[in-house]
């Protein structure tokens, strides 16, 4: 294979690259943006900046967003092009008026309502809201949200910072960029790609599934925001993307009345029904939830809890306190007369009590009777057992599963034994209880050596130990007694930690060959010649991997590192903001090879090596949060703040200089050069 990117290549791997060069403001103070006058420059996201500006003839202010072309794809300038579209057609007072759209100086630009207010991200930050408040405005921004939806848009990024609040209290939702139109064939956004914010993401968003966002993924959206609204804490709690997305999609929201205890339990169940990982338990539309609400605020039952008999009771007691009074009145007299009869009649009741019990045991007679039905006629008791233990390790209940696997007996069936054994250390390894894990799979496979899924667990096991010559074993094992094409993968990338390049080489070119379409085979070659330092080879099959799955972040990745190390710093900046946006929760930089993770230490250089500081800063800073844990002799951790230290040295900023070059020098002072050093002794 040639190297070199052909030019279809080429328009396929830089379609939507973004161009990470700074750029200056382009329109100051005073200024024309057509028609409008610029009074200053309010604020600016990733692909677009906005300004204050005022239309003289018409003296009134104005808020425009201009669309920088230096630094968005050609999918961000469709996305701007529909915002405007979508958001033109939208009239509600709690979404923001679109007034006019233009180009100026070759540069789009859509013209708004300058909203005067403060952005509900502000006012959060002083605290919880009262709870009336939050529910007034949650309430506002679902009849927007329900009135958008009902026009075909679907918003996508529901989050604080997006909603600002006007001096008579009112919420207006900003910033439809993001926004899906339900009535197109096709969405601008294609299915795996992740847009959003994580922490105010719904499940759907969070895995990519852009064909299941509804109007109930902008009811999540909400829902997020109430929930802030009322406890002054985010849904999700998390330092990285990764995290955020893990706890949105396995943990359990904790209920708002753990943080302020005077939430009504009304309140309470409202706000967790719009945060359901199901979308189907959610409220169906916006509307539905403005709705409950208004019960709520009137004293009303609540649609939330219905299914709750004596809830319902209450509520209605609470409304109709009189005629409650009246009906208990007369319910004591029923029960008067009825304990009359009771005590006048204690042999007959005696005789019904004694039918009600025999009719309760053949009701559980039949309940055992209908389960033993239901069952194949070769699943054992034991078998069963081990079904209830998934049960619960499904339901991320990894120590209950234990103790149900640990209260089976000792089986006759040795191979149900061993599948015992085997089971009980998945569970271990979901608990993190390596060590037994590893020695109940040595009592499995001594009692059916045959058991292969006992050698794919342990070989992970060993990988975890970076035992990799024992997994290598496990997995070739496993691969004799089942042709696996995850395990081919899985046994490739143990090679490579080994250096074992030919094996892997072999083993990848075999598995082409049979699925010539298989797009990891592909990258898995480029990995090789990564690690080989053949990076025009690993280029190369990342090309080929592109080509079979245009979305796919690993390769993306390689590339990156592979430009890197070419010192060809544009491609490389590319080709990692290119991961990073497929790839926002950072899912894929984790790999059996550390030395090539995370990338925003490369990036970094890559960025300091171009000039832009800036960004190189950033880039180090979040290489050093990757680390929640880091151990203190880790390089790439170590490596981060060398460089962050010497940018902070460059800025003056000598007393957050020396702290973290101190903290190198503790860690791993052979990082430090001469230069550090001397830096070090002079601002003792």
């Amino acid at each position: 294979m040639n190297s070199e990117f052909s030019g279809e290549q080429q328009d396929m791997l830089f379609e939507n690259l973004p161009n990470t060069r700074v750029f200056k403001t382009i329109f100051p103070k005073g200024s024309y943006i057509g028609p409008y006058q610029v009074i200053e420059e309010v604020g600016q996201g990733g692909m677009a900046r906005v300004y204050r500006a005022y239309h003289q003839k018409l003296e009134r202010f104005v808020a425009i967003k201009v669309m920088d072309k230096q630094v968005v794809s050609q999918e961000d300038h469709q996305r701007f092009v529909a915002e405007a579209k979508l958001t033109a057609r939208l009239q509600h007072p709690n979404i923001v008026a679109v007034l006019d759209v233009g180009t100026a100086l070759g540069l789009n630009y859509i013209v708004m309502d300058f909203i005067q207010g403060t952005s509900l991200r502000d006012i959060i930050q002083n605290g919880p809201l009262p709870i009336d408040d939050a529910c007034k405005i949650t309430k506002q921004i679902a009849l927007g949200l329900h009135y958008a939806h009902n026009k075909g848009v679907i918003h996508r990024d529901i989050k604080p910072s997006n909603i600002i609040i006007t001096k008579d209290n009112r919420p207006v939702i900003m910033d439809f960029g993001l926004a899906k139109n339900t009535k197109m064939a096709q969405d601008i956004t294609k299915s795996g790609v992740i847009i959003g914010t994580p922490k105010y993401m719904a499940p759907e968003q969070i895995k990519g599934d852009n064909r299941s966002i509804s109007r109930a993924t902008d009811v999540y959206g909400l829902g997020t925001v109430f929930y802030e609204m009322l406890t002054g804490k985010p849904v999700v709690l998390g330092e990285t993307p990764l995290s955020v997305s893990y706890s949105i999609l396995n943990k359990e929201v904790l209920p708002p009345r753990n943080y302020r205890s005077e939430i009504p339990q009304d309140v309470q169940t409202i706000c967790l029904k719009t945060l359901e990982k199901n979308k189907q338990k959610r409220y169906r539309s916006a509307n539905a939830l403005a709705d409950d609400i208004a019960r709520f605020l009137n004293g009303e039952a609540v649609v939330a809890r219905q299914e709750n008999k004596f809830y319902l009771l209450h509520k209605k007691a609470q409304r109709y306190r009189l005629w409650f009074f009246i009906g208990m009145c007369i319910l004591l007299g029923l029960l008067n007369v009825l304990q009359f009869f009771f005590f006048n009649n204690q042999d007959q009741n005696n005789d019904l009590q004694e039918k009600y019990n025999k009719v309760l045991v053949k009701l559980q007679n039949l309940k055992s009777e209908y389960q033993r039905a239901s069952l194949s006629q070769n699943s054992s008791k034991n078998m069963m057992t081990l079904l209830q233990a998934m049960d619960c390790n499904i339901r991320n209940q990894p120590l209950e599963s234990l103790n149900i696997v640990e209260s089976i007996g000792e089986s006759v069936n040795k191979k149900e034994q061993a599948l015992i054994f085997c089971y009980r250390a998945y569970f271990l390894i979901s608990a993190k209880r390596y060590r037994e894990a590893r020695e109940s799979l040595n009592q499995a496979i001594s009692i059916d050596p045959s058991l292969s899924l006992a050698y794919f667990l342990r070989g992970k096991i060993f990988v975890y130990f970076k035992m990799h010559n024992n997994a290598i074993k496990d997995f070739e094992y496993f691969l004799t007694q089942k042709n696996d094409v995850e395990i081919v993968l899985l046994l490739c990338d143990t090679y490579l930690l080994e250096h074992r390049y030919t094996e892997a080489q072999n083993k990848l070119q075999d598995l082409i060959k049979l699925s010539p379409s298989n797009y990891r085979a592909y990258h898995g070659l480029a990995k090789c010649y990564l690690h080989q330092e053949e990076y025009n080879k690993a280029i190369t099959y990342s090309v080929e991997t592109l080509k079979k799955n245009r979305k796919f972040p690993p390769a993306f990745y390689t590339m990156g590192y592979a430009y890197y190390f070419l010192k060809q710093w544009d491609k490389s900046i590319q080709f990692f903001t290119r991961a990073e946006a497929l790839d926002p929760t950072l899912r894929y930089t984790i790999s059996y090879n550390d030395t090539f993770t995370p990338f925003f230490y490369f990036r970094g250089i890559a960025y300091k090596k171009q000039g832009f500081l800036r960004e190189a800063f950033n880039d180090f800073s979040k290489g050093i949060r990757f680390f929640q844990n880091p151990s203190s002799t880790n390089r790439i951790f170590n490596l981060c703040l060398v460089e962050r230290a010497r940018l902070y040295a460059k800025n003056n900023k000598h007393t957050k200089a020396v702290e973290d070059y101190n903290t190198v020098r503790q860690n791993s002072p052979h990082l430090l050069n001469e230069e550090d050093v001397r830096y070090l002794e002079k601002h003792k």
